[in-house]
Formats: C-alpha cells, sequence, structure tokens
C-alpha cells in the first residue's frame, strides 16, 4: 500500500487509482459534475460559424423552458410564446423578399400578342 496521492495522510490503494476512498469518491464525483455542467450550459452547438440549437426544450432567445409548446421558426430555431415573431427574435430570414420570389415564380409573366395573326 502507498500513500494517496492527493497527500491527505491516507492510504491509497491501485484499484482506485493511487487514491484513498475518501479522494476517490470526491475526483469521481467532480468528474460527474463537470460532465452534466456541459450538457446543461449548452444550449446549442457551432457548426460552419452558425450556431445549431441542441437543447430544443428551452427558448433560443430567453432560454425560458418551454417544453412541448415550443414554436419552431423557419431560421431552425425553438422560441417560447413571446419570442416566436420573426421582429421579436431577430430573426435571419427576410420574409418579404421570399414572398416577393415566391410569388415570382408561381406567378409568371403572361405576355399577349400585339397584333393577331390572321
Amino acid at each position: 500500500m502507498s500513500k494517496c496521492i492527493n497527500n491527505c495522510g491516507f492510504f491509497g490503494n491501485v484499484e482506485t487509482g493511487n487514491y484513498c476512498s475518501k479522494c476517490f469518491k470526491e475526483v469521481c464525483l467532480k468528474e460527474i459534475t463537470s460532465s452534466e455542467n456541459e450538457k446543461d450550459s449548452s444550449n446549442y452547438e457551432i457548426l460552419a460559424n452558425e450556431k445549431i440549437q441542441i437543447n430544443t426544450n428551452r427558448c433560443w432567445q430567453c432560454n425560458k423552458k418551454i417544453g412541448l409548446t415550443g414554436f419552431k421558426c423557419s431560421c431552425n430555431y425553438v422560441f417560447c410564446s413571446k419570442h416566436r415573431f420573426p421582429d421579436d427574435h431577430t430573426c435571419l430570414i427576410d420574409y418579404k423578399e421570399l414572398g416577393k420570389l415566391q410569388i415570382s415564380k408561381n406567378n409568371p409573366t403572361v405576355i399577349a400578342e400585339k397584333v393577331k395573326k390572321i
């Protein structure tokens, strides 16, 4: 048996990584809580300079818990009822331009002949 690597004065065990039982429990507890904090604190993930929402149970704007009542916007983020409209969450999608493109695509211009052929 050797001393605990944490220098607490107790003897360590090879099975516990040369920690005593008390220090080993503390180290394991720190690892578990740090991994849980990483999961909870990250509401998004950065991919190609764009943030992607991972936790869809919370509002992207105010981080309020929304559960099943969230509103998914065209910008692929989920919002609460307060931030569901594009002007409330500074949406990156220009709906005015998108509407113009849809109208021009669905309604092609029709040009009639000026002189009727005989």
